[in-house]
C-alpha cells in the first residue's frame, strides 16, 4: 500500500514537471501490479511503455485523456478485447501502438482511429484482428513465436477502409482468415475490386508449401494485393509432406502482382520441399520486373557453393524460362532466423519485415557464404 503511494506521488511529480516520456514495468515473475490511477495526470506524455501492468482500462476515470501521446506499448500483459478501444478513446493523436508479447490470447483487438499509423503485435495472438476506418494506418506488423503454446490458434483478420496500408505481414496461409470489405478470402475466391488493397508495396506470408490447400491460399492472398514490390516468405515444411506433388503450379492462372509489379522475393529459412521449388519456378516464370531473388538460410546449413545447389536442387532454376532479363537469385546465410522486436518495431527502416538482413550485409556477403546464380537467359 505504502509502495502504491507513493508511486502515485512520483507520477504526479512528473506530470506537474510536463514528463514527455514514462516506462512502468512491474515485476514479470510476481503477480501484475495494478496501473496506479495517477498515470492518467501525465497529460503531457507523449510515449508510455508498460509492461507487466495489470491495465485495468475499463476504470479509467472520466475526465483521463492524453492529447498529446503519439505511441504506447503493452508488453507482458493480460489484454481484455475492449481494452484497445478505451486507449484509443483516450488518446485523440497516438500514432503507433504495440503489444508485445501477450501473456493470453487476446479475443479480439480492434483497430479503428484517424490517427494511428503503425501497429505491431509481436508474439502476440489475438483470436481476431479488426483493422477498421484508419485511413492513416501505414504499417500493419504481425509476428507470431510458433513455440508458445497459444500460437497456433486460428486467428481472423479483418481488414476495411486502410488505404494508405503500405506494408502488411506476416499472414500464415494455415492459421489466419483474411477478410477484406466483409469478403472472405478462400482458395479459388472470385477477387474482386472490394477484396483489392493496392496501398500495400510489401507483404509477408508465412506458408507450409508442402501442404496444397495453404500453397492455394498463399496465391488467393496475393491476388488481393496487386500492387506488392516486395514479397517476403517463411516457409514451413515437415518430411511427411515432401514427397507430394504440387503439378498445380503450371495451371495457375497469373496473379497480377507476380507479373506486372514485383521487384523482389526473399524466401526466409527455405528448407528443401519440392512445394518451394515449385513456387520459386512460378514466381520467376512470371515476374516480369523482378529484380532480385534472394533466399536466406540459417547461419552455418552449408560450408560451400556446391553443398547449397546440391541440397537445395536449386539447379532447375537455372533452366527455367525466367520472365525477367536482369534478375538476379542470392543465396546468404543469416544468424537472424525470427524477427527481433527491434526490427519491427523500426520506423526508420523502409521493410520491418525483413527480418533476416538485420545482421546480413556486413556479415554474410562475401566468399562462400553468397551464391549469385544469374539469370540463364544474361547469356542469350
Amino acid at each position: 500500500m505504502e509502495a502504491g503511494y507513493q508511486l502515485g506521488g512520483w507520477l504526479r511529480a512528473l506530470a506537474a514537471k510536463g514528463v514527455r516520456q514514462l516506462c512502468l514495468m512491474g515485476a514479470p515473475w510476481s503477480p501484475r501490479a495494478a496501473l496506479p490511477s495517477a498515470v492518467f495526470s501525465c497529460s503531457s506524455l507523449r510515449r508510455l511503455f508498460l509492461g507487466s501492468v495489470q491495465c485495468n482500462w475499463d476504470l479509467i476515470p472520466d475526465h483521463a485523456c492524453f492529447p498529446e501521446l503519439r505511441e504506447i506499448q503493452i508488453c507482458n500483459a493480460v489484454m481484455k478485447s475492449q481494452d484497445l478501444s478505451l486507449v484509443l478513446a483516450v488518446c485523440p493523436a497516438l500514432e503507433t501502438v504495440e503489444i508485445l508479447a501477450s501473456r493470453n490470447k487476446i479475443p479480439t483487438v480492434r483497430m479503428s482511429s484517424h490517427t494511428i499509423r503503425n501497429t505491431l503485435l509481436w508474439k502476440s495472438v489475438a483470436k481476431e484482428v479488426n483493422v477498421l476506418d484508419t485511413p492513416c494506418l501505414s504499417r500493419v506488423v504481425l509476428w507470431q513465436d510458433l513455440l508458445l503454446p497459444h500460437s497456433r490458434y486460428n486467428s481472423k483478420v479483418t481488414i476495411s477502409r486502410a488505404t494508405k496500408m503500405r506494408i502488411f505481414g506476416y499472414l500464415d496461409t494455415g492459421i489466419n482468415t483474411l477478410v477484406i470489405n466483409e469478403t472472405t478470402v478462400k482458395v479459388n475466391t472470385n477477387i474482386s475490386f472490394k477484396t483489392l488493397i493496392p496501398s500495400v508495396k510489401v507483404l509477408g506470408l508465412c506458408v507450409h508449401f508442402g501442404v496444397r490447400k495453404e500453397a492455394l491460399m498463399s496465391i488467393s492472398f496475393l491476388r488481393c494485393f496487386p500492387e506488392v514490390e516486395t514479397l517476403h516468405i517463411t516457409s514451413k515444411t515437415d518430411k511427411a509432406s515432401e514427397a507430394e506433388q504440387f503439378s498445380f503450379w503450371g495451371k495457375v492462372a497469373p496473379v497480377e502482382c507476380v507479373t506486372s509489379h514485383l521487384k523482389k522475393l526473399v524466401f526466409h529459412g527455405m528448407p528443401w520441399c519440392p512445394g518451394n521449388l515449385e513456387f520459386l519456378k512460378f514466381i520467376v516464370e512470371g515476374a516480369y520486373l523482378l529484380e532480385k531473388v534472394l533466399i536466406v538460410l540459417p547461419k552455418g546449413t552449408y560450408t560451400s557453393m556446391h553443398s547449397v545447389i546440391t541440397k537445395l536442387k536449386l539447379a532447375p532454376l537455372t533452366s527455367a524460362s525466367w520472365a525477367s532479363h536482369i534478375c538476379k537469385m542470392e543465396v546468404v546465410q543469416s544468424s537472424q532466423g525470427t524477427l527481433s522486436y527491434q526490427r519491427a518495431s523500426d520506423r526508420s527502416v523502409d521493410d520491418p519485415l525483413d527480418y533476416s538482413l538485420w545482421d546480413l550485409y556486413p556479415h554474410t556477403f562475401q566468399g562462400d557464404d553468397k551464391v549469385l546464380l544469374s539469370n540463364a537467359r544474361d547469356e542469350d
